[in-house]
Protein backbone atom coordinates (compact mmCIF):
# COMPACT_ATOMS: atom_id res chain seq x y z
CA UNK A 1 0.00 0.00 0.00
CA UNK A 2 2.79 2.45 0.91
CA UNK A 3 4.42 2.25 -2.54
CA UNK A 4 1.12 2.86 -4.33
CA UNK A 5 0.41 5.91 -2.17
CA UNK A 6 3.87 7.40 -2.82
CA UNK A 7 3.47 6.75 -6.54
CA UNK A 8 0.08 8.46 -6.61
CA UNK A 9 1.41 11.39 -4.55
CA UNK A 10 4.17 11.95 -7.11
CA UNK A 11 1.72 14.02 -9.19
CA UNK A 12 1.18 16.43 -6.31
CA UNK A 13 4.94 16.62 -5.63
CA UNK A 14 5.54 17.44 -9.27
CA UNK A 15 2.88 20.18 -9.13
CA UNK A 16 4.70 21.74 -6.16
CA UNK A 17 8.04 21.63 -7.99
CA UNK A 18 6.49 23.33 -11.02
CA UNK A 19 4.92 25.98 -8.80
CA UNK A 20 8.26 26.62 -7.09
CA UNK A 21 10.06 26.94 -10.44
CA UNK A 22 7.42 29.45 -11.58
CA UNK A 23 7.97 31.46 -8.40
CA UNK A 24 11.74 31.40 -8.94
CA UNK A 25 11.24 32.73 -12.47
CA UNK A 26 8.85 35.42 -11.24
CA UNK A 27 11.34 36.48 -8.55
CA UNK A 28 14.16 36.63 -11.08
CA UNK A 29 12.13 38.68 -13.54
CA UNK A 30 11.00 41.07 -10.78
CA UNK A 31 14.69 41.64 -9.96
CA UNK A 32 15.21 42.67 -13.56
CA UNK A 33 12.48 45.29 -13.36
CA UNK A 34 14.80 47.96 -11.97
CA UNK A 35 14.46 51.56 -13.15
CA UNK A 36 17.60 52.45 -15.08
CA UNK A 37 16.38 55.86 -16.33
CA UNK A 38 19.03 57.77 -14.36
CA UNK A 39 21.83 55.27 -14.98
CA UNK A 40 24.86 55.85 -17.17
CA UNK A 41 24.42 54.30 -20.63
CA UNK A 42 26.85 51.52 -21.58
CA UNK A 43 27.65 50.25 -25.02
CA UNK A 44 26.55 46.66 -24.24
CA UNK A 45 24.73 44.57 -21.66
CA UNK A 46 26.35 44.30 -18.24
CA UNK A 47 27.72 41.02 -16.93
CA UNK A 48 24.97 41.03 -14.29
CA UNK A 49 22.30 41.29 -16.99
CA UNK A 50 23.93 38.49 -18.98
CA UNK A 51 24.13 36.26 -15.89
CA UNK A 52 20.50 36.97 -15.06
CA UNK A 53 19.47 36.15 -18.63
CA UNK A 54 21.41 32.86 -18.48
CA UNK A 55 19.81 31.91 -15.15
CA UNK A 56 16.40 32.85 -16.54
CA UNK A 57 16.95 30.67 -19.61
CA UNK A 58 18.11 27.78 -17.46
CA UNK A 59 15.07 28.08 -15.17
CA UNK A 60 12.72 28.19 -18.15
CA UNK A 61 14.32 25.03 -19.57
CA UNK A 62 14.01 23.29 -16.17
CA UNK A 63 10.38 24.35 -15.91
CA UNK A 64 9.57 23.02 -19.39
CA UNK A 65 11.25 19.72 -18.55
CA UNK A 66 9.28 19.42 -15.28
CA UNK A 67 6.01 20.24 -17.04
CA UNK A 68 6.68 17.54 -19.65
CA UNK A 69 7.45 14.98 -16.92
CA UNK A 70 4.34 16.05 -15.01
CA UNK A 71 2.04 15.73 -18.02
CA UNK A 72 3.37 12.22 -18.77
CA UNK A 73 3.14 11.01 -15.16
CA UNK A 74 -0.30 12.52 -14.59
CA UNK A 75 -1.67 10.92 -17.75
CA UNK A 76 -0.15 7.56 -16.80
CA UNK A 77 -1.70 7.69 -13.33
CA UNK A 78 -5.10 8.82 -14.62
CA UNK A 79 -5.21 5.92 -17.08
CA UNK A 80 -4.19 3.46 -14.35
CA UNK A 81 -6.86 4.78 -11.99
CA UNK A 82 -9.51 4.72 -14.73
CA UNK A 83 -8.68 1.11 -15.57
CA UNK A 84 -9.69 -0.07 -12.09
CA UNK A 85 -12.66 -2.41 -11.92
CA UNK A 86 -14.14 -0.94 -8.74
CA UNK A 87 -15.73 2.41 -9.60
CA UNK A 88 -15.79 3.59 -5.98
CA UNK A 89 -12.02 3.00 -5.73
CA UNK A 90 -11.54 4.71 -9.06
CA UNK A 91 -13.55 7.76 -8.04
CA UNK A 92 -11.92 8.04 -4.62
CA UNK A 93 -8.34 7.74 -5.92
CA UNK A 94 -9.01 10.21 -8.72
CA UNK A 95 -10.46 12.77 -6.33
CA UNK A 96 -7.67 12.31 -3.80
CA UNK A 97 -4.55 12.07 -5.97
CA UNK A 98 -5.44 13.78 -9.24
CA UNK A 99 -7.75 16.51 -7.96
CA UNK A 100 -5.87 16.77 -4.64
CA UNK A 101 -8.98 16.76 -2.46
CA UNK A 102 -8.94 15.92 1.25
CA UNK A 103 -10.68 12.76 2.44
CA UNK A 104 -13.19 14.86 4.42
CA UNK A 105 -14.39 16.57 1.24
CA UNK A 106 -14.38 13.30 -0.70
CA UNK A 107 -16.58 11.74 1.99
CA UNK A 108 -19.14 14.52 1.53
CA UNK A 109 -18.99 14.32 -2.28
CA UNK A 110 -19.35 10.54 -2.30
CA UNK A 111 -22.01 10.63 0.44
CA UNK A 112 -19.98 8.37 2.77
CA UNK A 113 -18.98 8.84 6.38
CA UNK A 114 -15.42 9.96 6.94
CA UNK A 115 -14.61 6.61 8.60
CA UNK A 116 -16.03 4.71 5.61
CA UNK A 117 -14.02 6.92 3.23
CA UNK A 118 -10.77 6.28 5.14
CA UNK A 119 -11.50 2.56 5.14
CA UNK A 120 -12.32 2.58 1.43
CA UNK A 121 -9.18 4.62 0.72
CA UNK A 122 -7.01 1.94 2.32
CA UNK A 123 -8.60 -0.81 0.26
CA UNK A 124 -8.40 1.30 -2.89
CA UNK A 125 -4.65 1.80 -2.37
CA UNK A 126 -4.15 -1.93 -1.90
CA UNK A 127 -6.12 -2.70 -5.07
CA UNK A 128 -4.25 0.00 -7.01
CA UNK A 129 -0.90 -1.33 -5.80
CA UNK A 130 -1.83 -4.86 -6.87
CA UNK A 131 -2.99 -3.56 -10.23
CA UNK A 132 0.24 -1.70 -11.00
CA UNK A 133 2.31 -4.66 -9.78
CA UNK A 134 0.35 -6.88 -12.19
CA UNK A 135 0.86 -4.40 -15.04
CA UNK A 136 4.60 -4.29 -14.35
CA UNK A 137 4.73 -8.07 -14.26
CA UNK A 138 2.78 -8.34 -17.53
CA UNK A 139 5.21 -5.94 -19.26
CA UNK A 140 8.24 -7.94 -18.17
CA UNK A 141 6.84 -11.29 -19.33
Amino acid sequence: MHGAKEYLQSVQRMERIIDQKRREIAALTSLGATDYSGAKVQSGPSRTTENRALRYGKLIAELEKEVDRYVERRREIVLQIQSMDNTAYMELLYKRYVEGKKLELIAVEMNYSYARTRHLHGYALIAFGQQIDTQKHDRTC
